[in-house]
């Protein structure tokens, strides 16, 4: 510990606005727990990417996303920090290369206590309904859309010791990755089940026929 200073604890009330504040604080504790169960588990950096994978993920459920939407969220943050790096070629490169080597395992969860993710889900859901209940749709996206941004830079934070900002730049370009084929997968069973059904249709009359 190279310093230690003392403040007072001020709630951000504009920012996670008056009726999710205490939800806010809540939800922080939650992660903090996580955080702490996690690193003391394990030191590996593959393990709080997935672990941030898995927090993003499940905020972005609680918040009702599509997948479209999931995408263009994380796509949205992964621009903003790309633009914060000089969108740095090099740096890229190196990203989509990482996530070709891991995407696998963003399909593995961690071993995380399952009442632990109970309680984070159960939270997250709790906020997002507070909030659609106290605004209207066009003010409710545009708090929605803060608050996830605040949540998820705020959980990196507590995950990584240190270069944070370059660490989130990470998650996200992973995560816009990982969307992506998800999407990909999801348009080739669209288009795959039809076709699927036409030929076993045409199998059954030619059997007919026969």
């Amino acid at each position: 510990m190279s310093t230690l200073s003392f403040d007072t604890y001020t709630r951000e009330i504009e920012r996670y606005t008056p009726f999710c504040m205490e939800l806010s604080e809540e939800l922080f504790y939650q992660q903090s727990e996580t955080v702490l169960k996690v690193i003391q588990q394990s030191t590996s950096i593959n393990d709080r990417w997935r672990l941030a994978f898995e927090n993003i993920e499940s905020l972005l459920e609680a918040a009702k996303f599509t997948l479209i939407e999931k995408r263009d969220f994380c796509l949205q943050m992964n621009t903003l920090y790309q633009q914060e790096f000089d969108n740095n070629k090099n740096l890229w490169i190196h990203l989509n290369n990482k996530f070709k080597e891991k995407k696998d395992w963003f399909e593995k969860p961690l071993d995380n206590p399952e009442e632990s993710k109970k309680k984070l889900n159960a939270l997250q859901y709790s906020i997002f309904n507070t909030l659609r209940s106290h605004t209207d749709q066009d003010e409710f996206k545009s708090a929605r859309t803060s608050l996830l941004s605040s949540y998820i830079h705020m959980f990196i934070n507590r995950l990584f010791m240190s270069d944070q900002r370059l660490h989130e730049l990470a998650v996200y370009h992973f995560m816009v990755g990982y969307y992506k084929m998800q999407i990909g997968k999801q348009k080739k069973r669209i288009t795959y089940e039809p076709d699927k059904l036409y030929k076993s249709h045409l199998r059954e009359e030619l059997i007919t026929i026969l």
